[in-house]
């Protein structure tokens, strides 16, 4: 049986002083190499998937997944209580009886969201004149009751940085998901093969948690004393949380009232691709430097001494990311998608201003955290909220341009409190980030403007955009591979 006494087993930190501190950036760096290529693993199955799926839907079809995924979202969002954090944070991440509790409340939570589904569907079917949406909602609930079983081992793993298992359960989820979607939408081409698919994901990942990883299984049990420490910690993640949807969804929900379905489907298509840098980050923040970051607290640490160098890396890798999503958006909507997602191509360059500044805000964020100031987070995330509320003026009058000219605004705004807030601990500087985001804006436009000026061949400017783009990223690329190579020989 695995105890709470096991964690050097697990891998947790063992020695103190330097070695220490090597061997935690040794798993950090192995994890940071792990995230990112699973992330671009994911990205690129999800890319093949997506543009299969264009071809045997309608635009319509899409709009109507992106209003349903906004209520999954939702639902997880304002009962979320940071349980995935708190195996992370907490030193009794490893105790069977704190376990058992956040195993309890995920079963717990997971009926709740599925009850919650059945009760909003109607409403919010009627609200957005959709009808069909008050059976496929609660069709969608039934995978998020199936992933409240899912076995707090994965979770555990994580906290230790033992990722390559976690990575190969999640690439293997994703293979055998969306390949029957894909296989269902070939033959019954309707949402209701999305909405299977979606359930049979959520039924492969719970059933692999269990079996693929080592360690007792979960059990029910809530102890008084793990639950008042998760509820403690988790209030201000839930108001963070709460907050966090309106701020990430109201982009969707205003402009499928305004736009309509079909118009929703393409900026959804535009979404995805902007979004790729910031959730290559958000997987990597997520389940390395978070942990990372709550390790060196956890042994007394101060994080300015780690901040800047494991942040920096992430920065310019997703830089160059962004700055090839500018300058090859419109050529890569052209060449992959049809004439009806046309429009997706400046919608991605504008999208990616916001992207930019969410990407740096998540960097703040996994501090933040891991100094257990969760109300910091809240606070800049209701901000963010407050200037959301010109997003239906800006989806109006502007249209789609006017909608995200007022994204940019509130994630500039989250960024600024949450960058103040962990300077007040000593930790980061704004203006150290000012270098990366100036050669995002040189190498962008250098791509851009370089290639539609050499052809209008869709294929020959992406690949002349790209290439530009990276020869001109190289050597901070360059920089930083020698500087995790040297961590690695260090180790």
């Amino acid at each position: 049986m695995t105890t709470g006494q096991d964690s050097g087993a697990q891998g947790g930190p063992q020695e103190d002083g330097e070695g220490s501190l090597v061997n935690l950036k040794r798993s950090a760096v192995e994890g940071a190499v792990l995230m990112f290529l699973q992330y671009g693993g994911s990205q690129l199955i999800r890319l093949a998937g997506n543009l299969a799926l264009t071809r045997l839907l309608t635009p319509e079809v899409f709009g109507l997944m992106a209003m349903v995924q906004t209520m999954v979202y939702g639902l997880a969002m304002i009962s979320d209580v940071g349980l995935q954090d708190s195996i992370i944070r907490s030193k009794r991440g490893d105790d069977p009886a704190f376990l058992d509790t956040i195993w309890t409340l995920k079963v717990i939570r997971g009926f709740a969201m599925f009850a919650a589904c059945c009760v909003a569907a109607v409403p919010y079917a009627r609200f957005y004149e959709e009808p069909i949406l008050s059976y496929i909602v609660p069709a969608v609930g039934v995978g998020m009751a199936i992933r409240g079983f899912e076995s707090t081992k994965l979770l555990r793993a994580g906290r230790h940085l033992k990722l390559r298992r976690v990575v190969a359960v999640e690439i293997s989820t994703q293979i055998l998901g969306l390949g029957a979607t894909v296989l269902l939408c070939f033959f019954f081409p309707s949402v209701w093969s999305l909405i299977v698919g979606r359930v049979l994901t959520a039924s492969t990942l719970t059933f692999l948690s269990v079996v693929a990883f080592p360690g007792r299984n979960d059990r029910f049990r809530l102890e008084g004393v793990a639950r008042r420490e998760i509820t403690t910690f988790g209030r201000w993640i839930l108001v963070s949380s709460v907050l966090t949807f309106l701020a990430t969804s109201a982009d969707r929900l205003v402009i499928g009232k305004v736009q309509g379905m079909r118009i929703l489907g393409v900026y959804s298509v535009a979404s995805v691709l902007a979004q790729v840098p910031a959730q290559a980050l958000g997987q990597i923040a997520a389940r390395v430097v978070y942990p990372m970051y709550s390790s060196v607290r956890r042994e007394g640490g101060h994080l300015g001494t780690i901040f800047d160098s494991a942040r920096r890396p992430l920065l310019f890798l997703t830089g160059w990311i962004l700055a090839a999503m500018v300058a090859c958006g419109p050529s890569m909507v052209s060449l992959f998608y049809d004439h009806r997602y046309a429009a997706a191509g400046l919608m991605v360059q504008l999208l990616s201003v916001s992207v930019w500044f969410e990407v740096l805000d998540g960097t703040n964020v996994s501090a933040l955290k891991a100094l257990g100031q969760p109300r910091a987070i809240a606070t800049a995330t209701a901000l963010r909220v407050a200037v959301l509320a010109a997003l239906p003026f800006g989806a109006i009058h502007g249209g789609i341009e006017g909608a995200i000219g007022v994204l940019v605004a509130a994630s500039v705004a989250r960024y600024a409190v949450t960058t103040f807030a962990i300077s007040t601990h000593g930790v980061g500087a704004w203006y150290r980030t000012l270098p990366a985001t100036a050669w995002i804006l040189v190498s962008a436009g250098a791509g851009y403007f370089g290639a539609t000026s050499l052809t209008r061949s869709p294929l020959g400017s992406g690949l002349i955009a790209g290439v530009i783009v990276s020869a001109l990223w190289a050597p901070a690329l360059y920089g930083i591979a020698r500087k995790v190579s040297s961590i690695a020989r260090r180790a």
